[in-house]
């Protein structure tokens, strides 16, 4: 390998000869985890024995081809959000795919494919500890020649982002969440300005000396303080809303501050610290340089943003359906049983509908109006419906993900929250069926009263047919329906952002059309309806979503529809009160099985989609599943009793 390598550094041009070494270093495809990698990597150094002529000659060959080609477009812009709109970066994508994108020779960013031309090269790069890039730079550059080769370019790579930051730090929507940047010295035009007299500094020559040196320990105090007020918009968002825009514009700038960030530390940091950086910008500049074209990345980070917007409030709307304490569960079960009322008549006005004789959009709309303006009186009356939580307690649980500390989540913290989620949960469903069922069945001895049943034989068997889970397919409409929970919580959460960042409540108190109102009317309207806008679209949503969605099939020529499990078990009680139907005791329990099966599908379905978006949006890469399971299933055999009834010294909390 010794001497093969050192022809090709004679007699190949720069690019190909570096190829090969890259090949040297690449492990095979069993050995791509840390280990491997890195054993892989030490033995590769080994061979290439440091101090021989191989070595001077890579070294050399090495600082020659950087000082050919330009670097600082790879600095500044590879793998670091562009200016352009989705739909603009979206039909330039598409045209690569037909026409891919000439890679200009004199540019690293686009000859850094040539390097590393294959797709899992990133994964393996990743890999690699710091100090076996230090053990790298040692062989290559023992006396820090390649330094040299590259700290001009990291120079004007840093004015370019300090001059980015300080423009998308001053944007009018930063701004108006945090009037401070005005207020005050602006932190971002701070360190624009420290940037320039530190580049001046460096670049000055004997017949232009330029700027007295600068103390580059000042550019990260001001690059911190940059870091915070992006800490505080953020905390800002849950009261004064966010665009999609303003969320791609702090993606934006936090990113070139992290970006920013490395570059003072290979400007400045010892040869340990640069080794790091290098082993976190290198495999993200591979990256992206080989999805450069892939559109699949670009939805992806898209939908991560909008992701973000959706779920925001849904994590603090979160805490409202988790209940710690005796005194919430209780009343978490009082208004589960009220919506248990209301569902009982809604399932009865739903089996009245299903019986007129109408056109297929005249059931659906029966159907949706009754779905949606019930579950809206459910929320005016401040009741709660058990399967409208898990996509907010996902949302929720997602947020306690977001903050480890030290890399490491407590995993006692979160199971504690994990139960507590399921105790509030398991009430809140058994609070609705509860009183579902014997308000269904009260309605349908009631309906008998009047010599006609509410259901004839033949529909009462259809209603028991459907919620037997062996012989129907009620476990996937429950997914359908789990779905459209999912759905909902994203509705929710994105009128919850809507009416903050529109400020709805201060329009709606000045709007000129309700100065009839008294200013204190308007007020209370603009207030109720800035904090329960989300709640009224999502369940308005939802239940046009539940009442087309069968119809929808039937016109599709597809099994869809929907099974609730709090309107079937108001199904199975008006099954029971039909005359002439036959009901062993071996069925009612199938049935009653097929019932509780619906309510887990429902359950998981939704809050598995809401936790996968939720931890999606906030980055979040939980790697514990196995050991957080572990500890639940430890709770569960040793206190069982604590996933269905609140310990009595557990501190208050609102619902």
């Amino acid at each position: 390998m010794h001497s093969a390598l050192l022809a090709a550094f004679r007699e190949l041009p720069a690019p190909d000869a570096l190829r090969l070494l890259v090949n040297d270093f690449r492990p095979t495809e069993h050995h791509i985890d840390a280990e491997g990698v890195n054993a892989h990597w030490e033995q590769t150094l080994a061979r290439l024995q440091p101090g021989t002529e191989l070595a001077q000659v890579v070294s050399r060959t090495v600082q020659d081809y950087l000082r050919t080609v330009k670097q600082v477009p790879l600095y500044t812009d590879s793998a670091v959000p562009g200016s352009e709109g989705f739909f603009t970066a979206l039909s330039q994508r598409l045209g690569w795919k037909l026409l891919p994108p000439a890679r200009h020779p004199d540019y690293l960013k686009d000859q850094l494919t040539t390097l590393f031309p294959r797709p899992q090269d990133s994964d393996w790069l990743m890999q690699v500890r710091a100090e076996n890039w230090q053990a790298l730079f040692d062989w290559l550059a023992p006396h820090g020649e390649l330094r040299d080769a590259v700290q001009m370019p990291l120079l004007d790579a840093l004015a370019v982002l300090a001059c980015r930051i300080a423009a998308m730090g001053l944007e009018p929507d930063l701004v108006r969440i945090h009037p401070a940047i005005e207020e005050h010295s602006s932190p971002f035009l701070a360190l624009n300005r420290e940037v320039a007299d530190y580049v001046r500094s460096h670049h000055a020559t004997p017949t232009e000396p330029g700027a007295p040196p600068t103390d580059e320990k000042h550019l990260p105090v001001l690059a911190q303080q940059c870091h915070d007020v992006l800490l505080c918009v953020r905390r800002n968002i849950s009261r004064t809303g966010v665009s999609i825009s303003l969320t791609y514009l702090l993606e934006r700038l936090e990113k070139h501050l992290q970006r920013l960030d490395d570059i003072l530390v290979l400007l400045n940091g010892d040869r340990t610290a640069v080794g790091g950086a290098l082993g976190r910008l290198l495999p993200c500049w591979v990256k992206a340089e080989v999805r450069r074209g892939s559109v699949r990345a670009l939805v992806a980070a898209n939908t991560r943003l909008l992701s973000l917007r959706v779920t925001e409030h849904a994590g603090e709307t979160g805490d409202h359906y988790v209940t710690t304490n005796r005194d919430g569960f209780f009343r978490m079960l009082r208004s589960a049983m009220g919506a248990g009322v209301i569902i009982g008549v809604m399932a009865l006005l739903k089996l009245l509908a299903g019986g007129m004789q109408t056109s297929l959009f005249g059931h659906a709309l029966l159907y949706s109006l009754n779905y949606a303006l019930g579950f809206m009186l459910i929320h005016l009356l401040h009741f709660t419906i058990a399967t409208k939580q898990p996509a907010m307690t996902a949302a929720r649980l997602a947020a306690t993900l977001d903050h480890p500390v030290k890399g490491r989540h407590n995993l006692n913290e979160l199971a504690e929250l994990t139960v507590n989620i399921f105790r509030t949960q398991f009430i809140a469903v058994a609070g609705n069926m509860l009183v579902a069922f014997p308000v269904a069945a009260a309605l349908g001895w009631w309906w008998l009263q009047g010599g006609e049943p509410l259901a004839s034989p033949a529909k009462a068997q259809t209603l028991l047919t459907d919620l037997n889970p062996f012989h129907s397919l009620a476990l996937f409409h429950a997914a359908i329906a789990g779905v459209c929970l999912f759905l909902a919580g994203l509705i929710s959460g994105y009128h919850d952002n809507f009416a903050i960042y529109r400020q709805l409540a201060a329009r709606i108190e000045q709007h000129p059309g309700l100065q009839w109102l008294s200013g204190a009317r308007r007020q209370q309207l603009g207030h109720y309806l800035e904090h329960n806008l989300g709640a009224l679209a999502g369940n308005f949503y939802f239940g046009w979503m539940l009442g087309c969605i069968g119809t929808l099939g039937i016109i599709l020529g597809l099994p869809l529809d929907i099974r609730h499990v709090t309107f079937s078990t108001a199904n199975l009680a008006f099954a029971t009160w039909t005359p002439g139907l036959h009901l062993p005791l071996s069925v009612f329990l199938t049935c009653l099985l097929g019932v509780g099966l619906i309510g887990m599908v429902n359950v998981l379905v939704s809050f598995s989609l809401a936790l996968l978006v939720a931890m999606r949006a906030r980055g979040v890469r939980f790697l514990e599943w196995g050991a957080l399971t572990r500890l639940l299933w430890l709770r569960l055999v040793r206190r069982p009793r604590d996933f269905f009834w609140p310990p009595a010294d557990q501190a208050p909390k609102d619902m």
